[in-house]
């Protein structure tokens, strides 16, 4: 009765990278303000990247790779400052996606409601500023992170729920 559609992990990762990737790297090689003045020098004097030092070339990898706002949210490495939440939802895409796909689709119909209030109470407290709520462990501000996990896992809940009903419905429909 409970029909569970397989994922192509392969046509999964090709559509969510083709749908990002594109415009991010577009954007990062022409962001003047940062990575355009500074990409030009760096060509022009090789020697150049020795001045900015470690940092520099550190911030460059995190922007390639797509991990800056992982590492530091908006405000530390990001050269396209609005670009920190794609690194967010890349993250989330090849590890929580995968896990919620394997393991959440197996548990109850109560569960998955109180794992979804659960997840829209953190999402909520997240964007607070509680004494209770720490944005920071150990001096990482993880809290960009945790509000994409909690905000991603509460839609994969809505999603599944409505989609569990929608299912429900259709069938009793049928039996009529």
């Amino acid at each position: 009765s409970g029909h569970k559609p397989r994922v192509d992990w392969k046509n999964y990762c090709v559509a969510r990278f083709a749908r990002i990737a594109p415009l991010y790297y577009i954007t990062l090689l022409v962001t003047p303000h940062k990575l355009g003045v500074f990409a030009k020098v760096l060509v022009m004097f090789p020697w150049y990247a020795l001045w900015f030092g470690f940092e520099f070339i550190a911030v460059m990898i995190l922007n390639l790779v797509i991990l800056m706002g992982v590492v530091g949210g908006p405000e530390k490495f990001s050269v396209n400052p609005p670009s920190w939440s794609i690194s967010i939802e890349v993250l989330l895409y090849v590890t929580v996606f995968p896990l919620l796909a394997k393991y959440a689709r197996n548990i109850g119909r109560s569960l998955m409601v109180a794992t979804c209030c659960v997840s829209a109470l953190l999402l909520f407290l997240s964007h607070g500023d509680y004494a209770f709520f720490p944005v920071k462990l150990a001096g990482w501000n993880w809290i960009y992170l945790g509000r994409g996990v909690f905000g991603f896992t509460a839609g994969f809940f809505l999603c599944s729920l409505f989609r569990m009903h929608q299912f429900k419905d259709k069938s009793r429909g049928a039996l009529k």
